[in-house]
């Protein structure tokens, strides 16, 4: 079983101001960030995005 340090519980009672509302994994093995609909989708219709 696995608990969240305390960074994690500090992002989230305080978490950073940012306009990135999406985000998806993509095929690099990392989380790609967008801040409107329309850029995810099209993030998640490309080759990039790793499900």
């Amino acid at each position: 079983m696995a608990n969240p340090g305390s960074a994690a519980l500090k992002a989230a009672m305080d978490p950073n101001d940012t306009d990135y509302y999406y985000y998806a994994l993509g095929t690099d093995g990392k989380h790609h960030f967008s801040k409107t609909l329309s850029e995810h989708n099209a993030f998640v219709g490309s080759s990039s995005y790793g499900g």
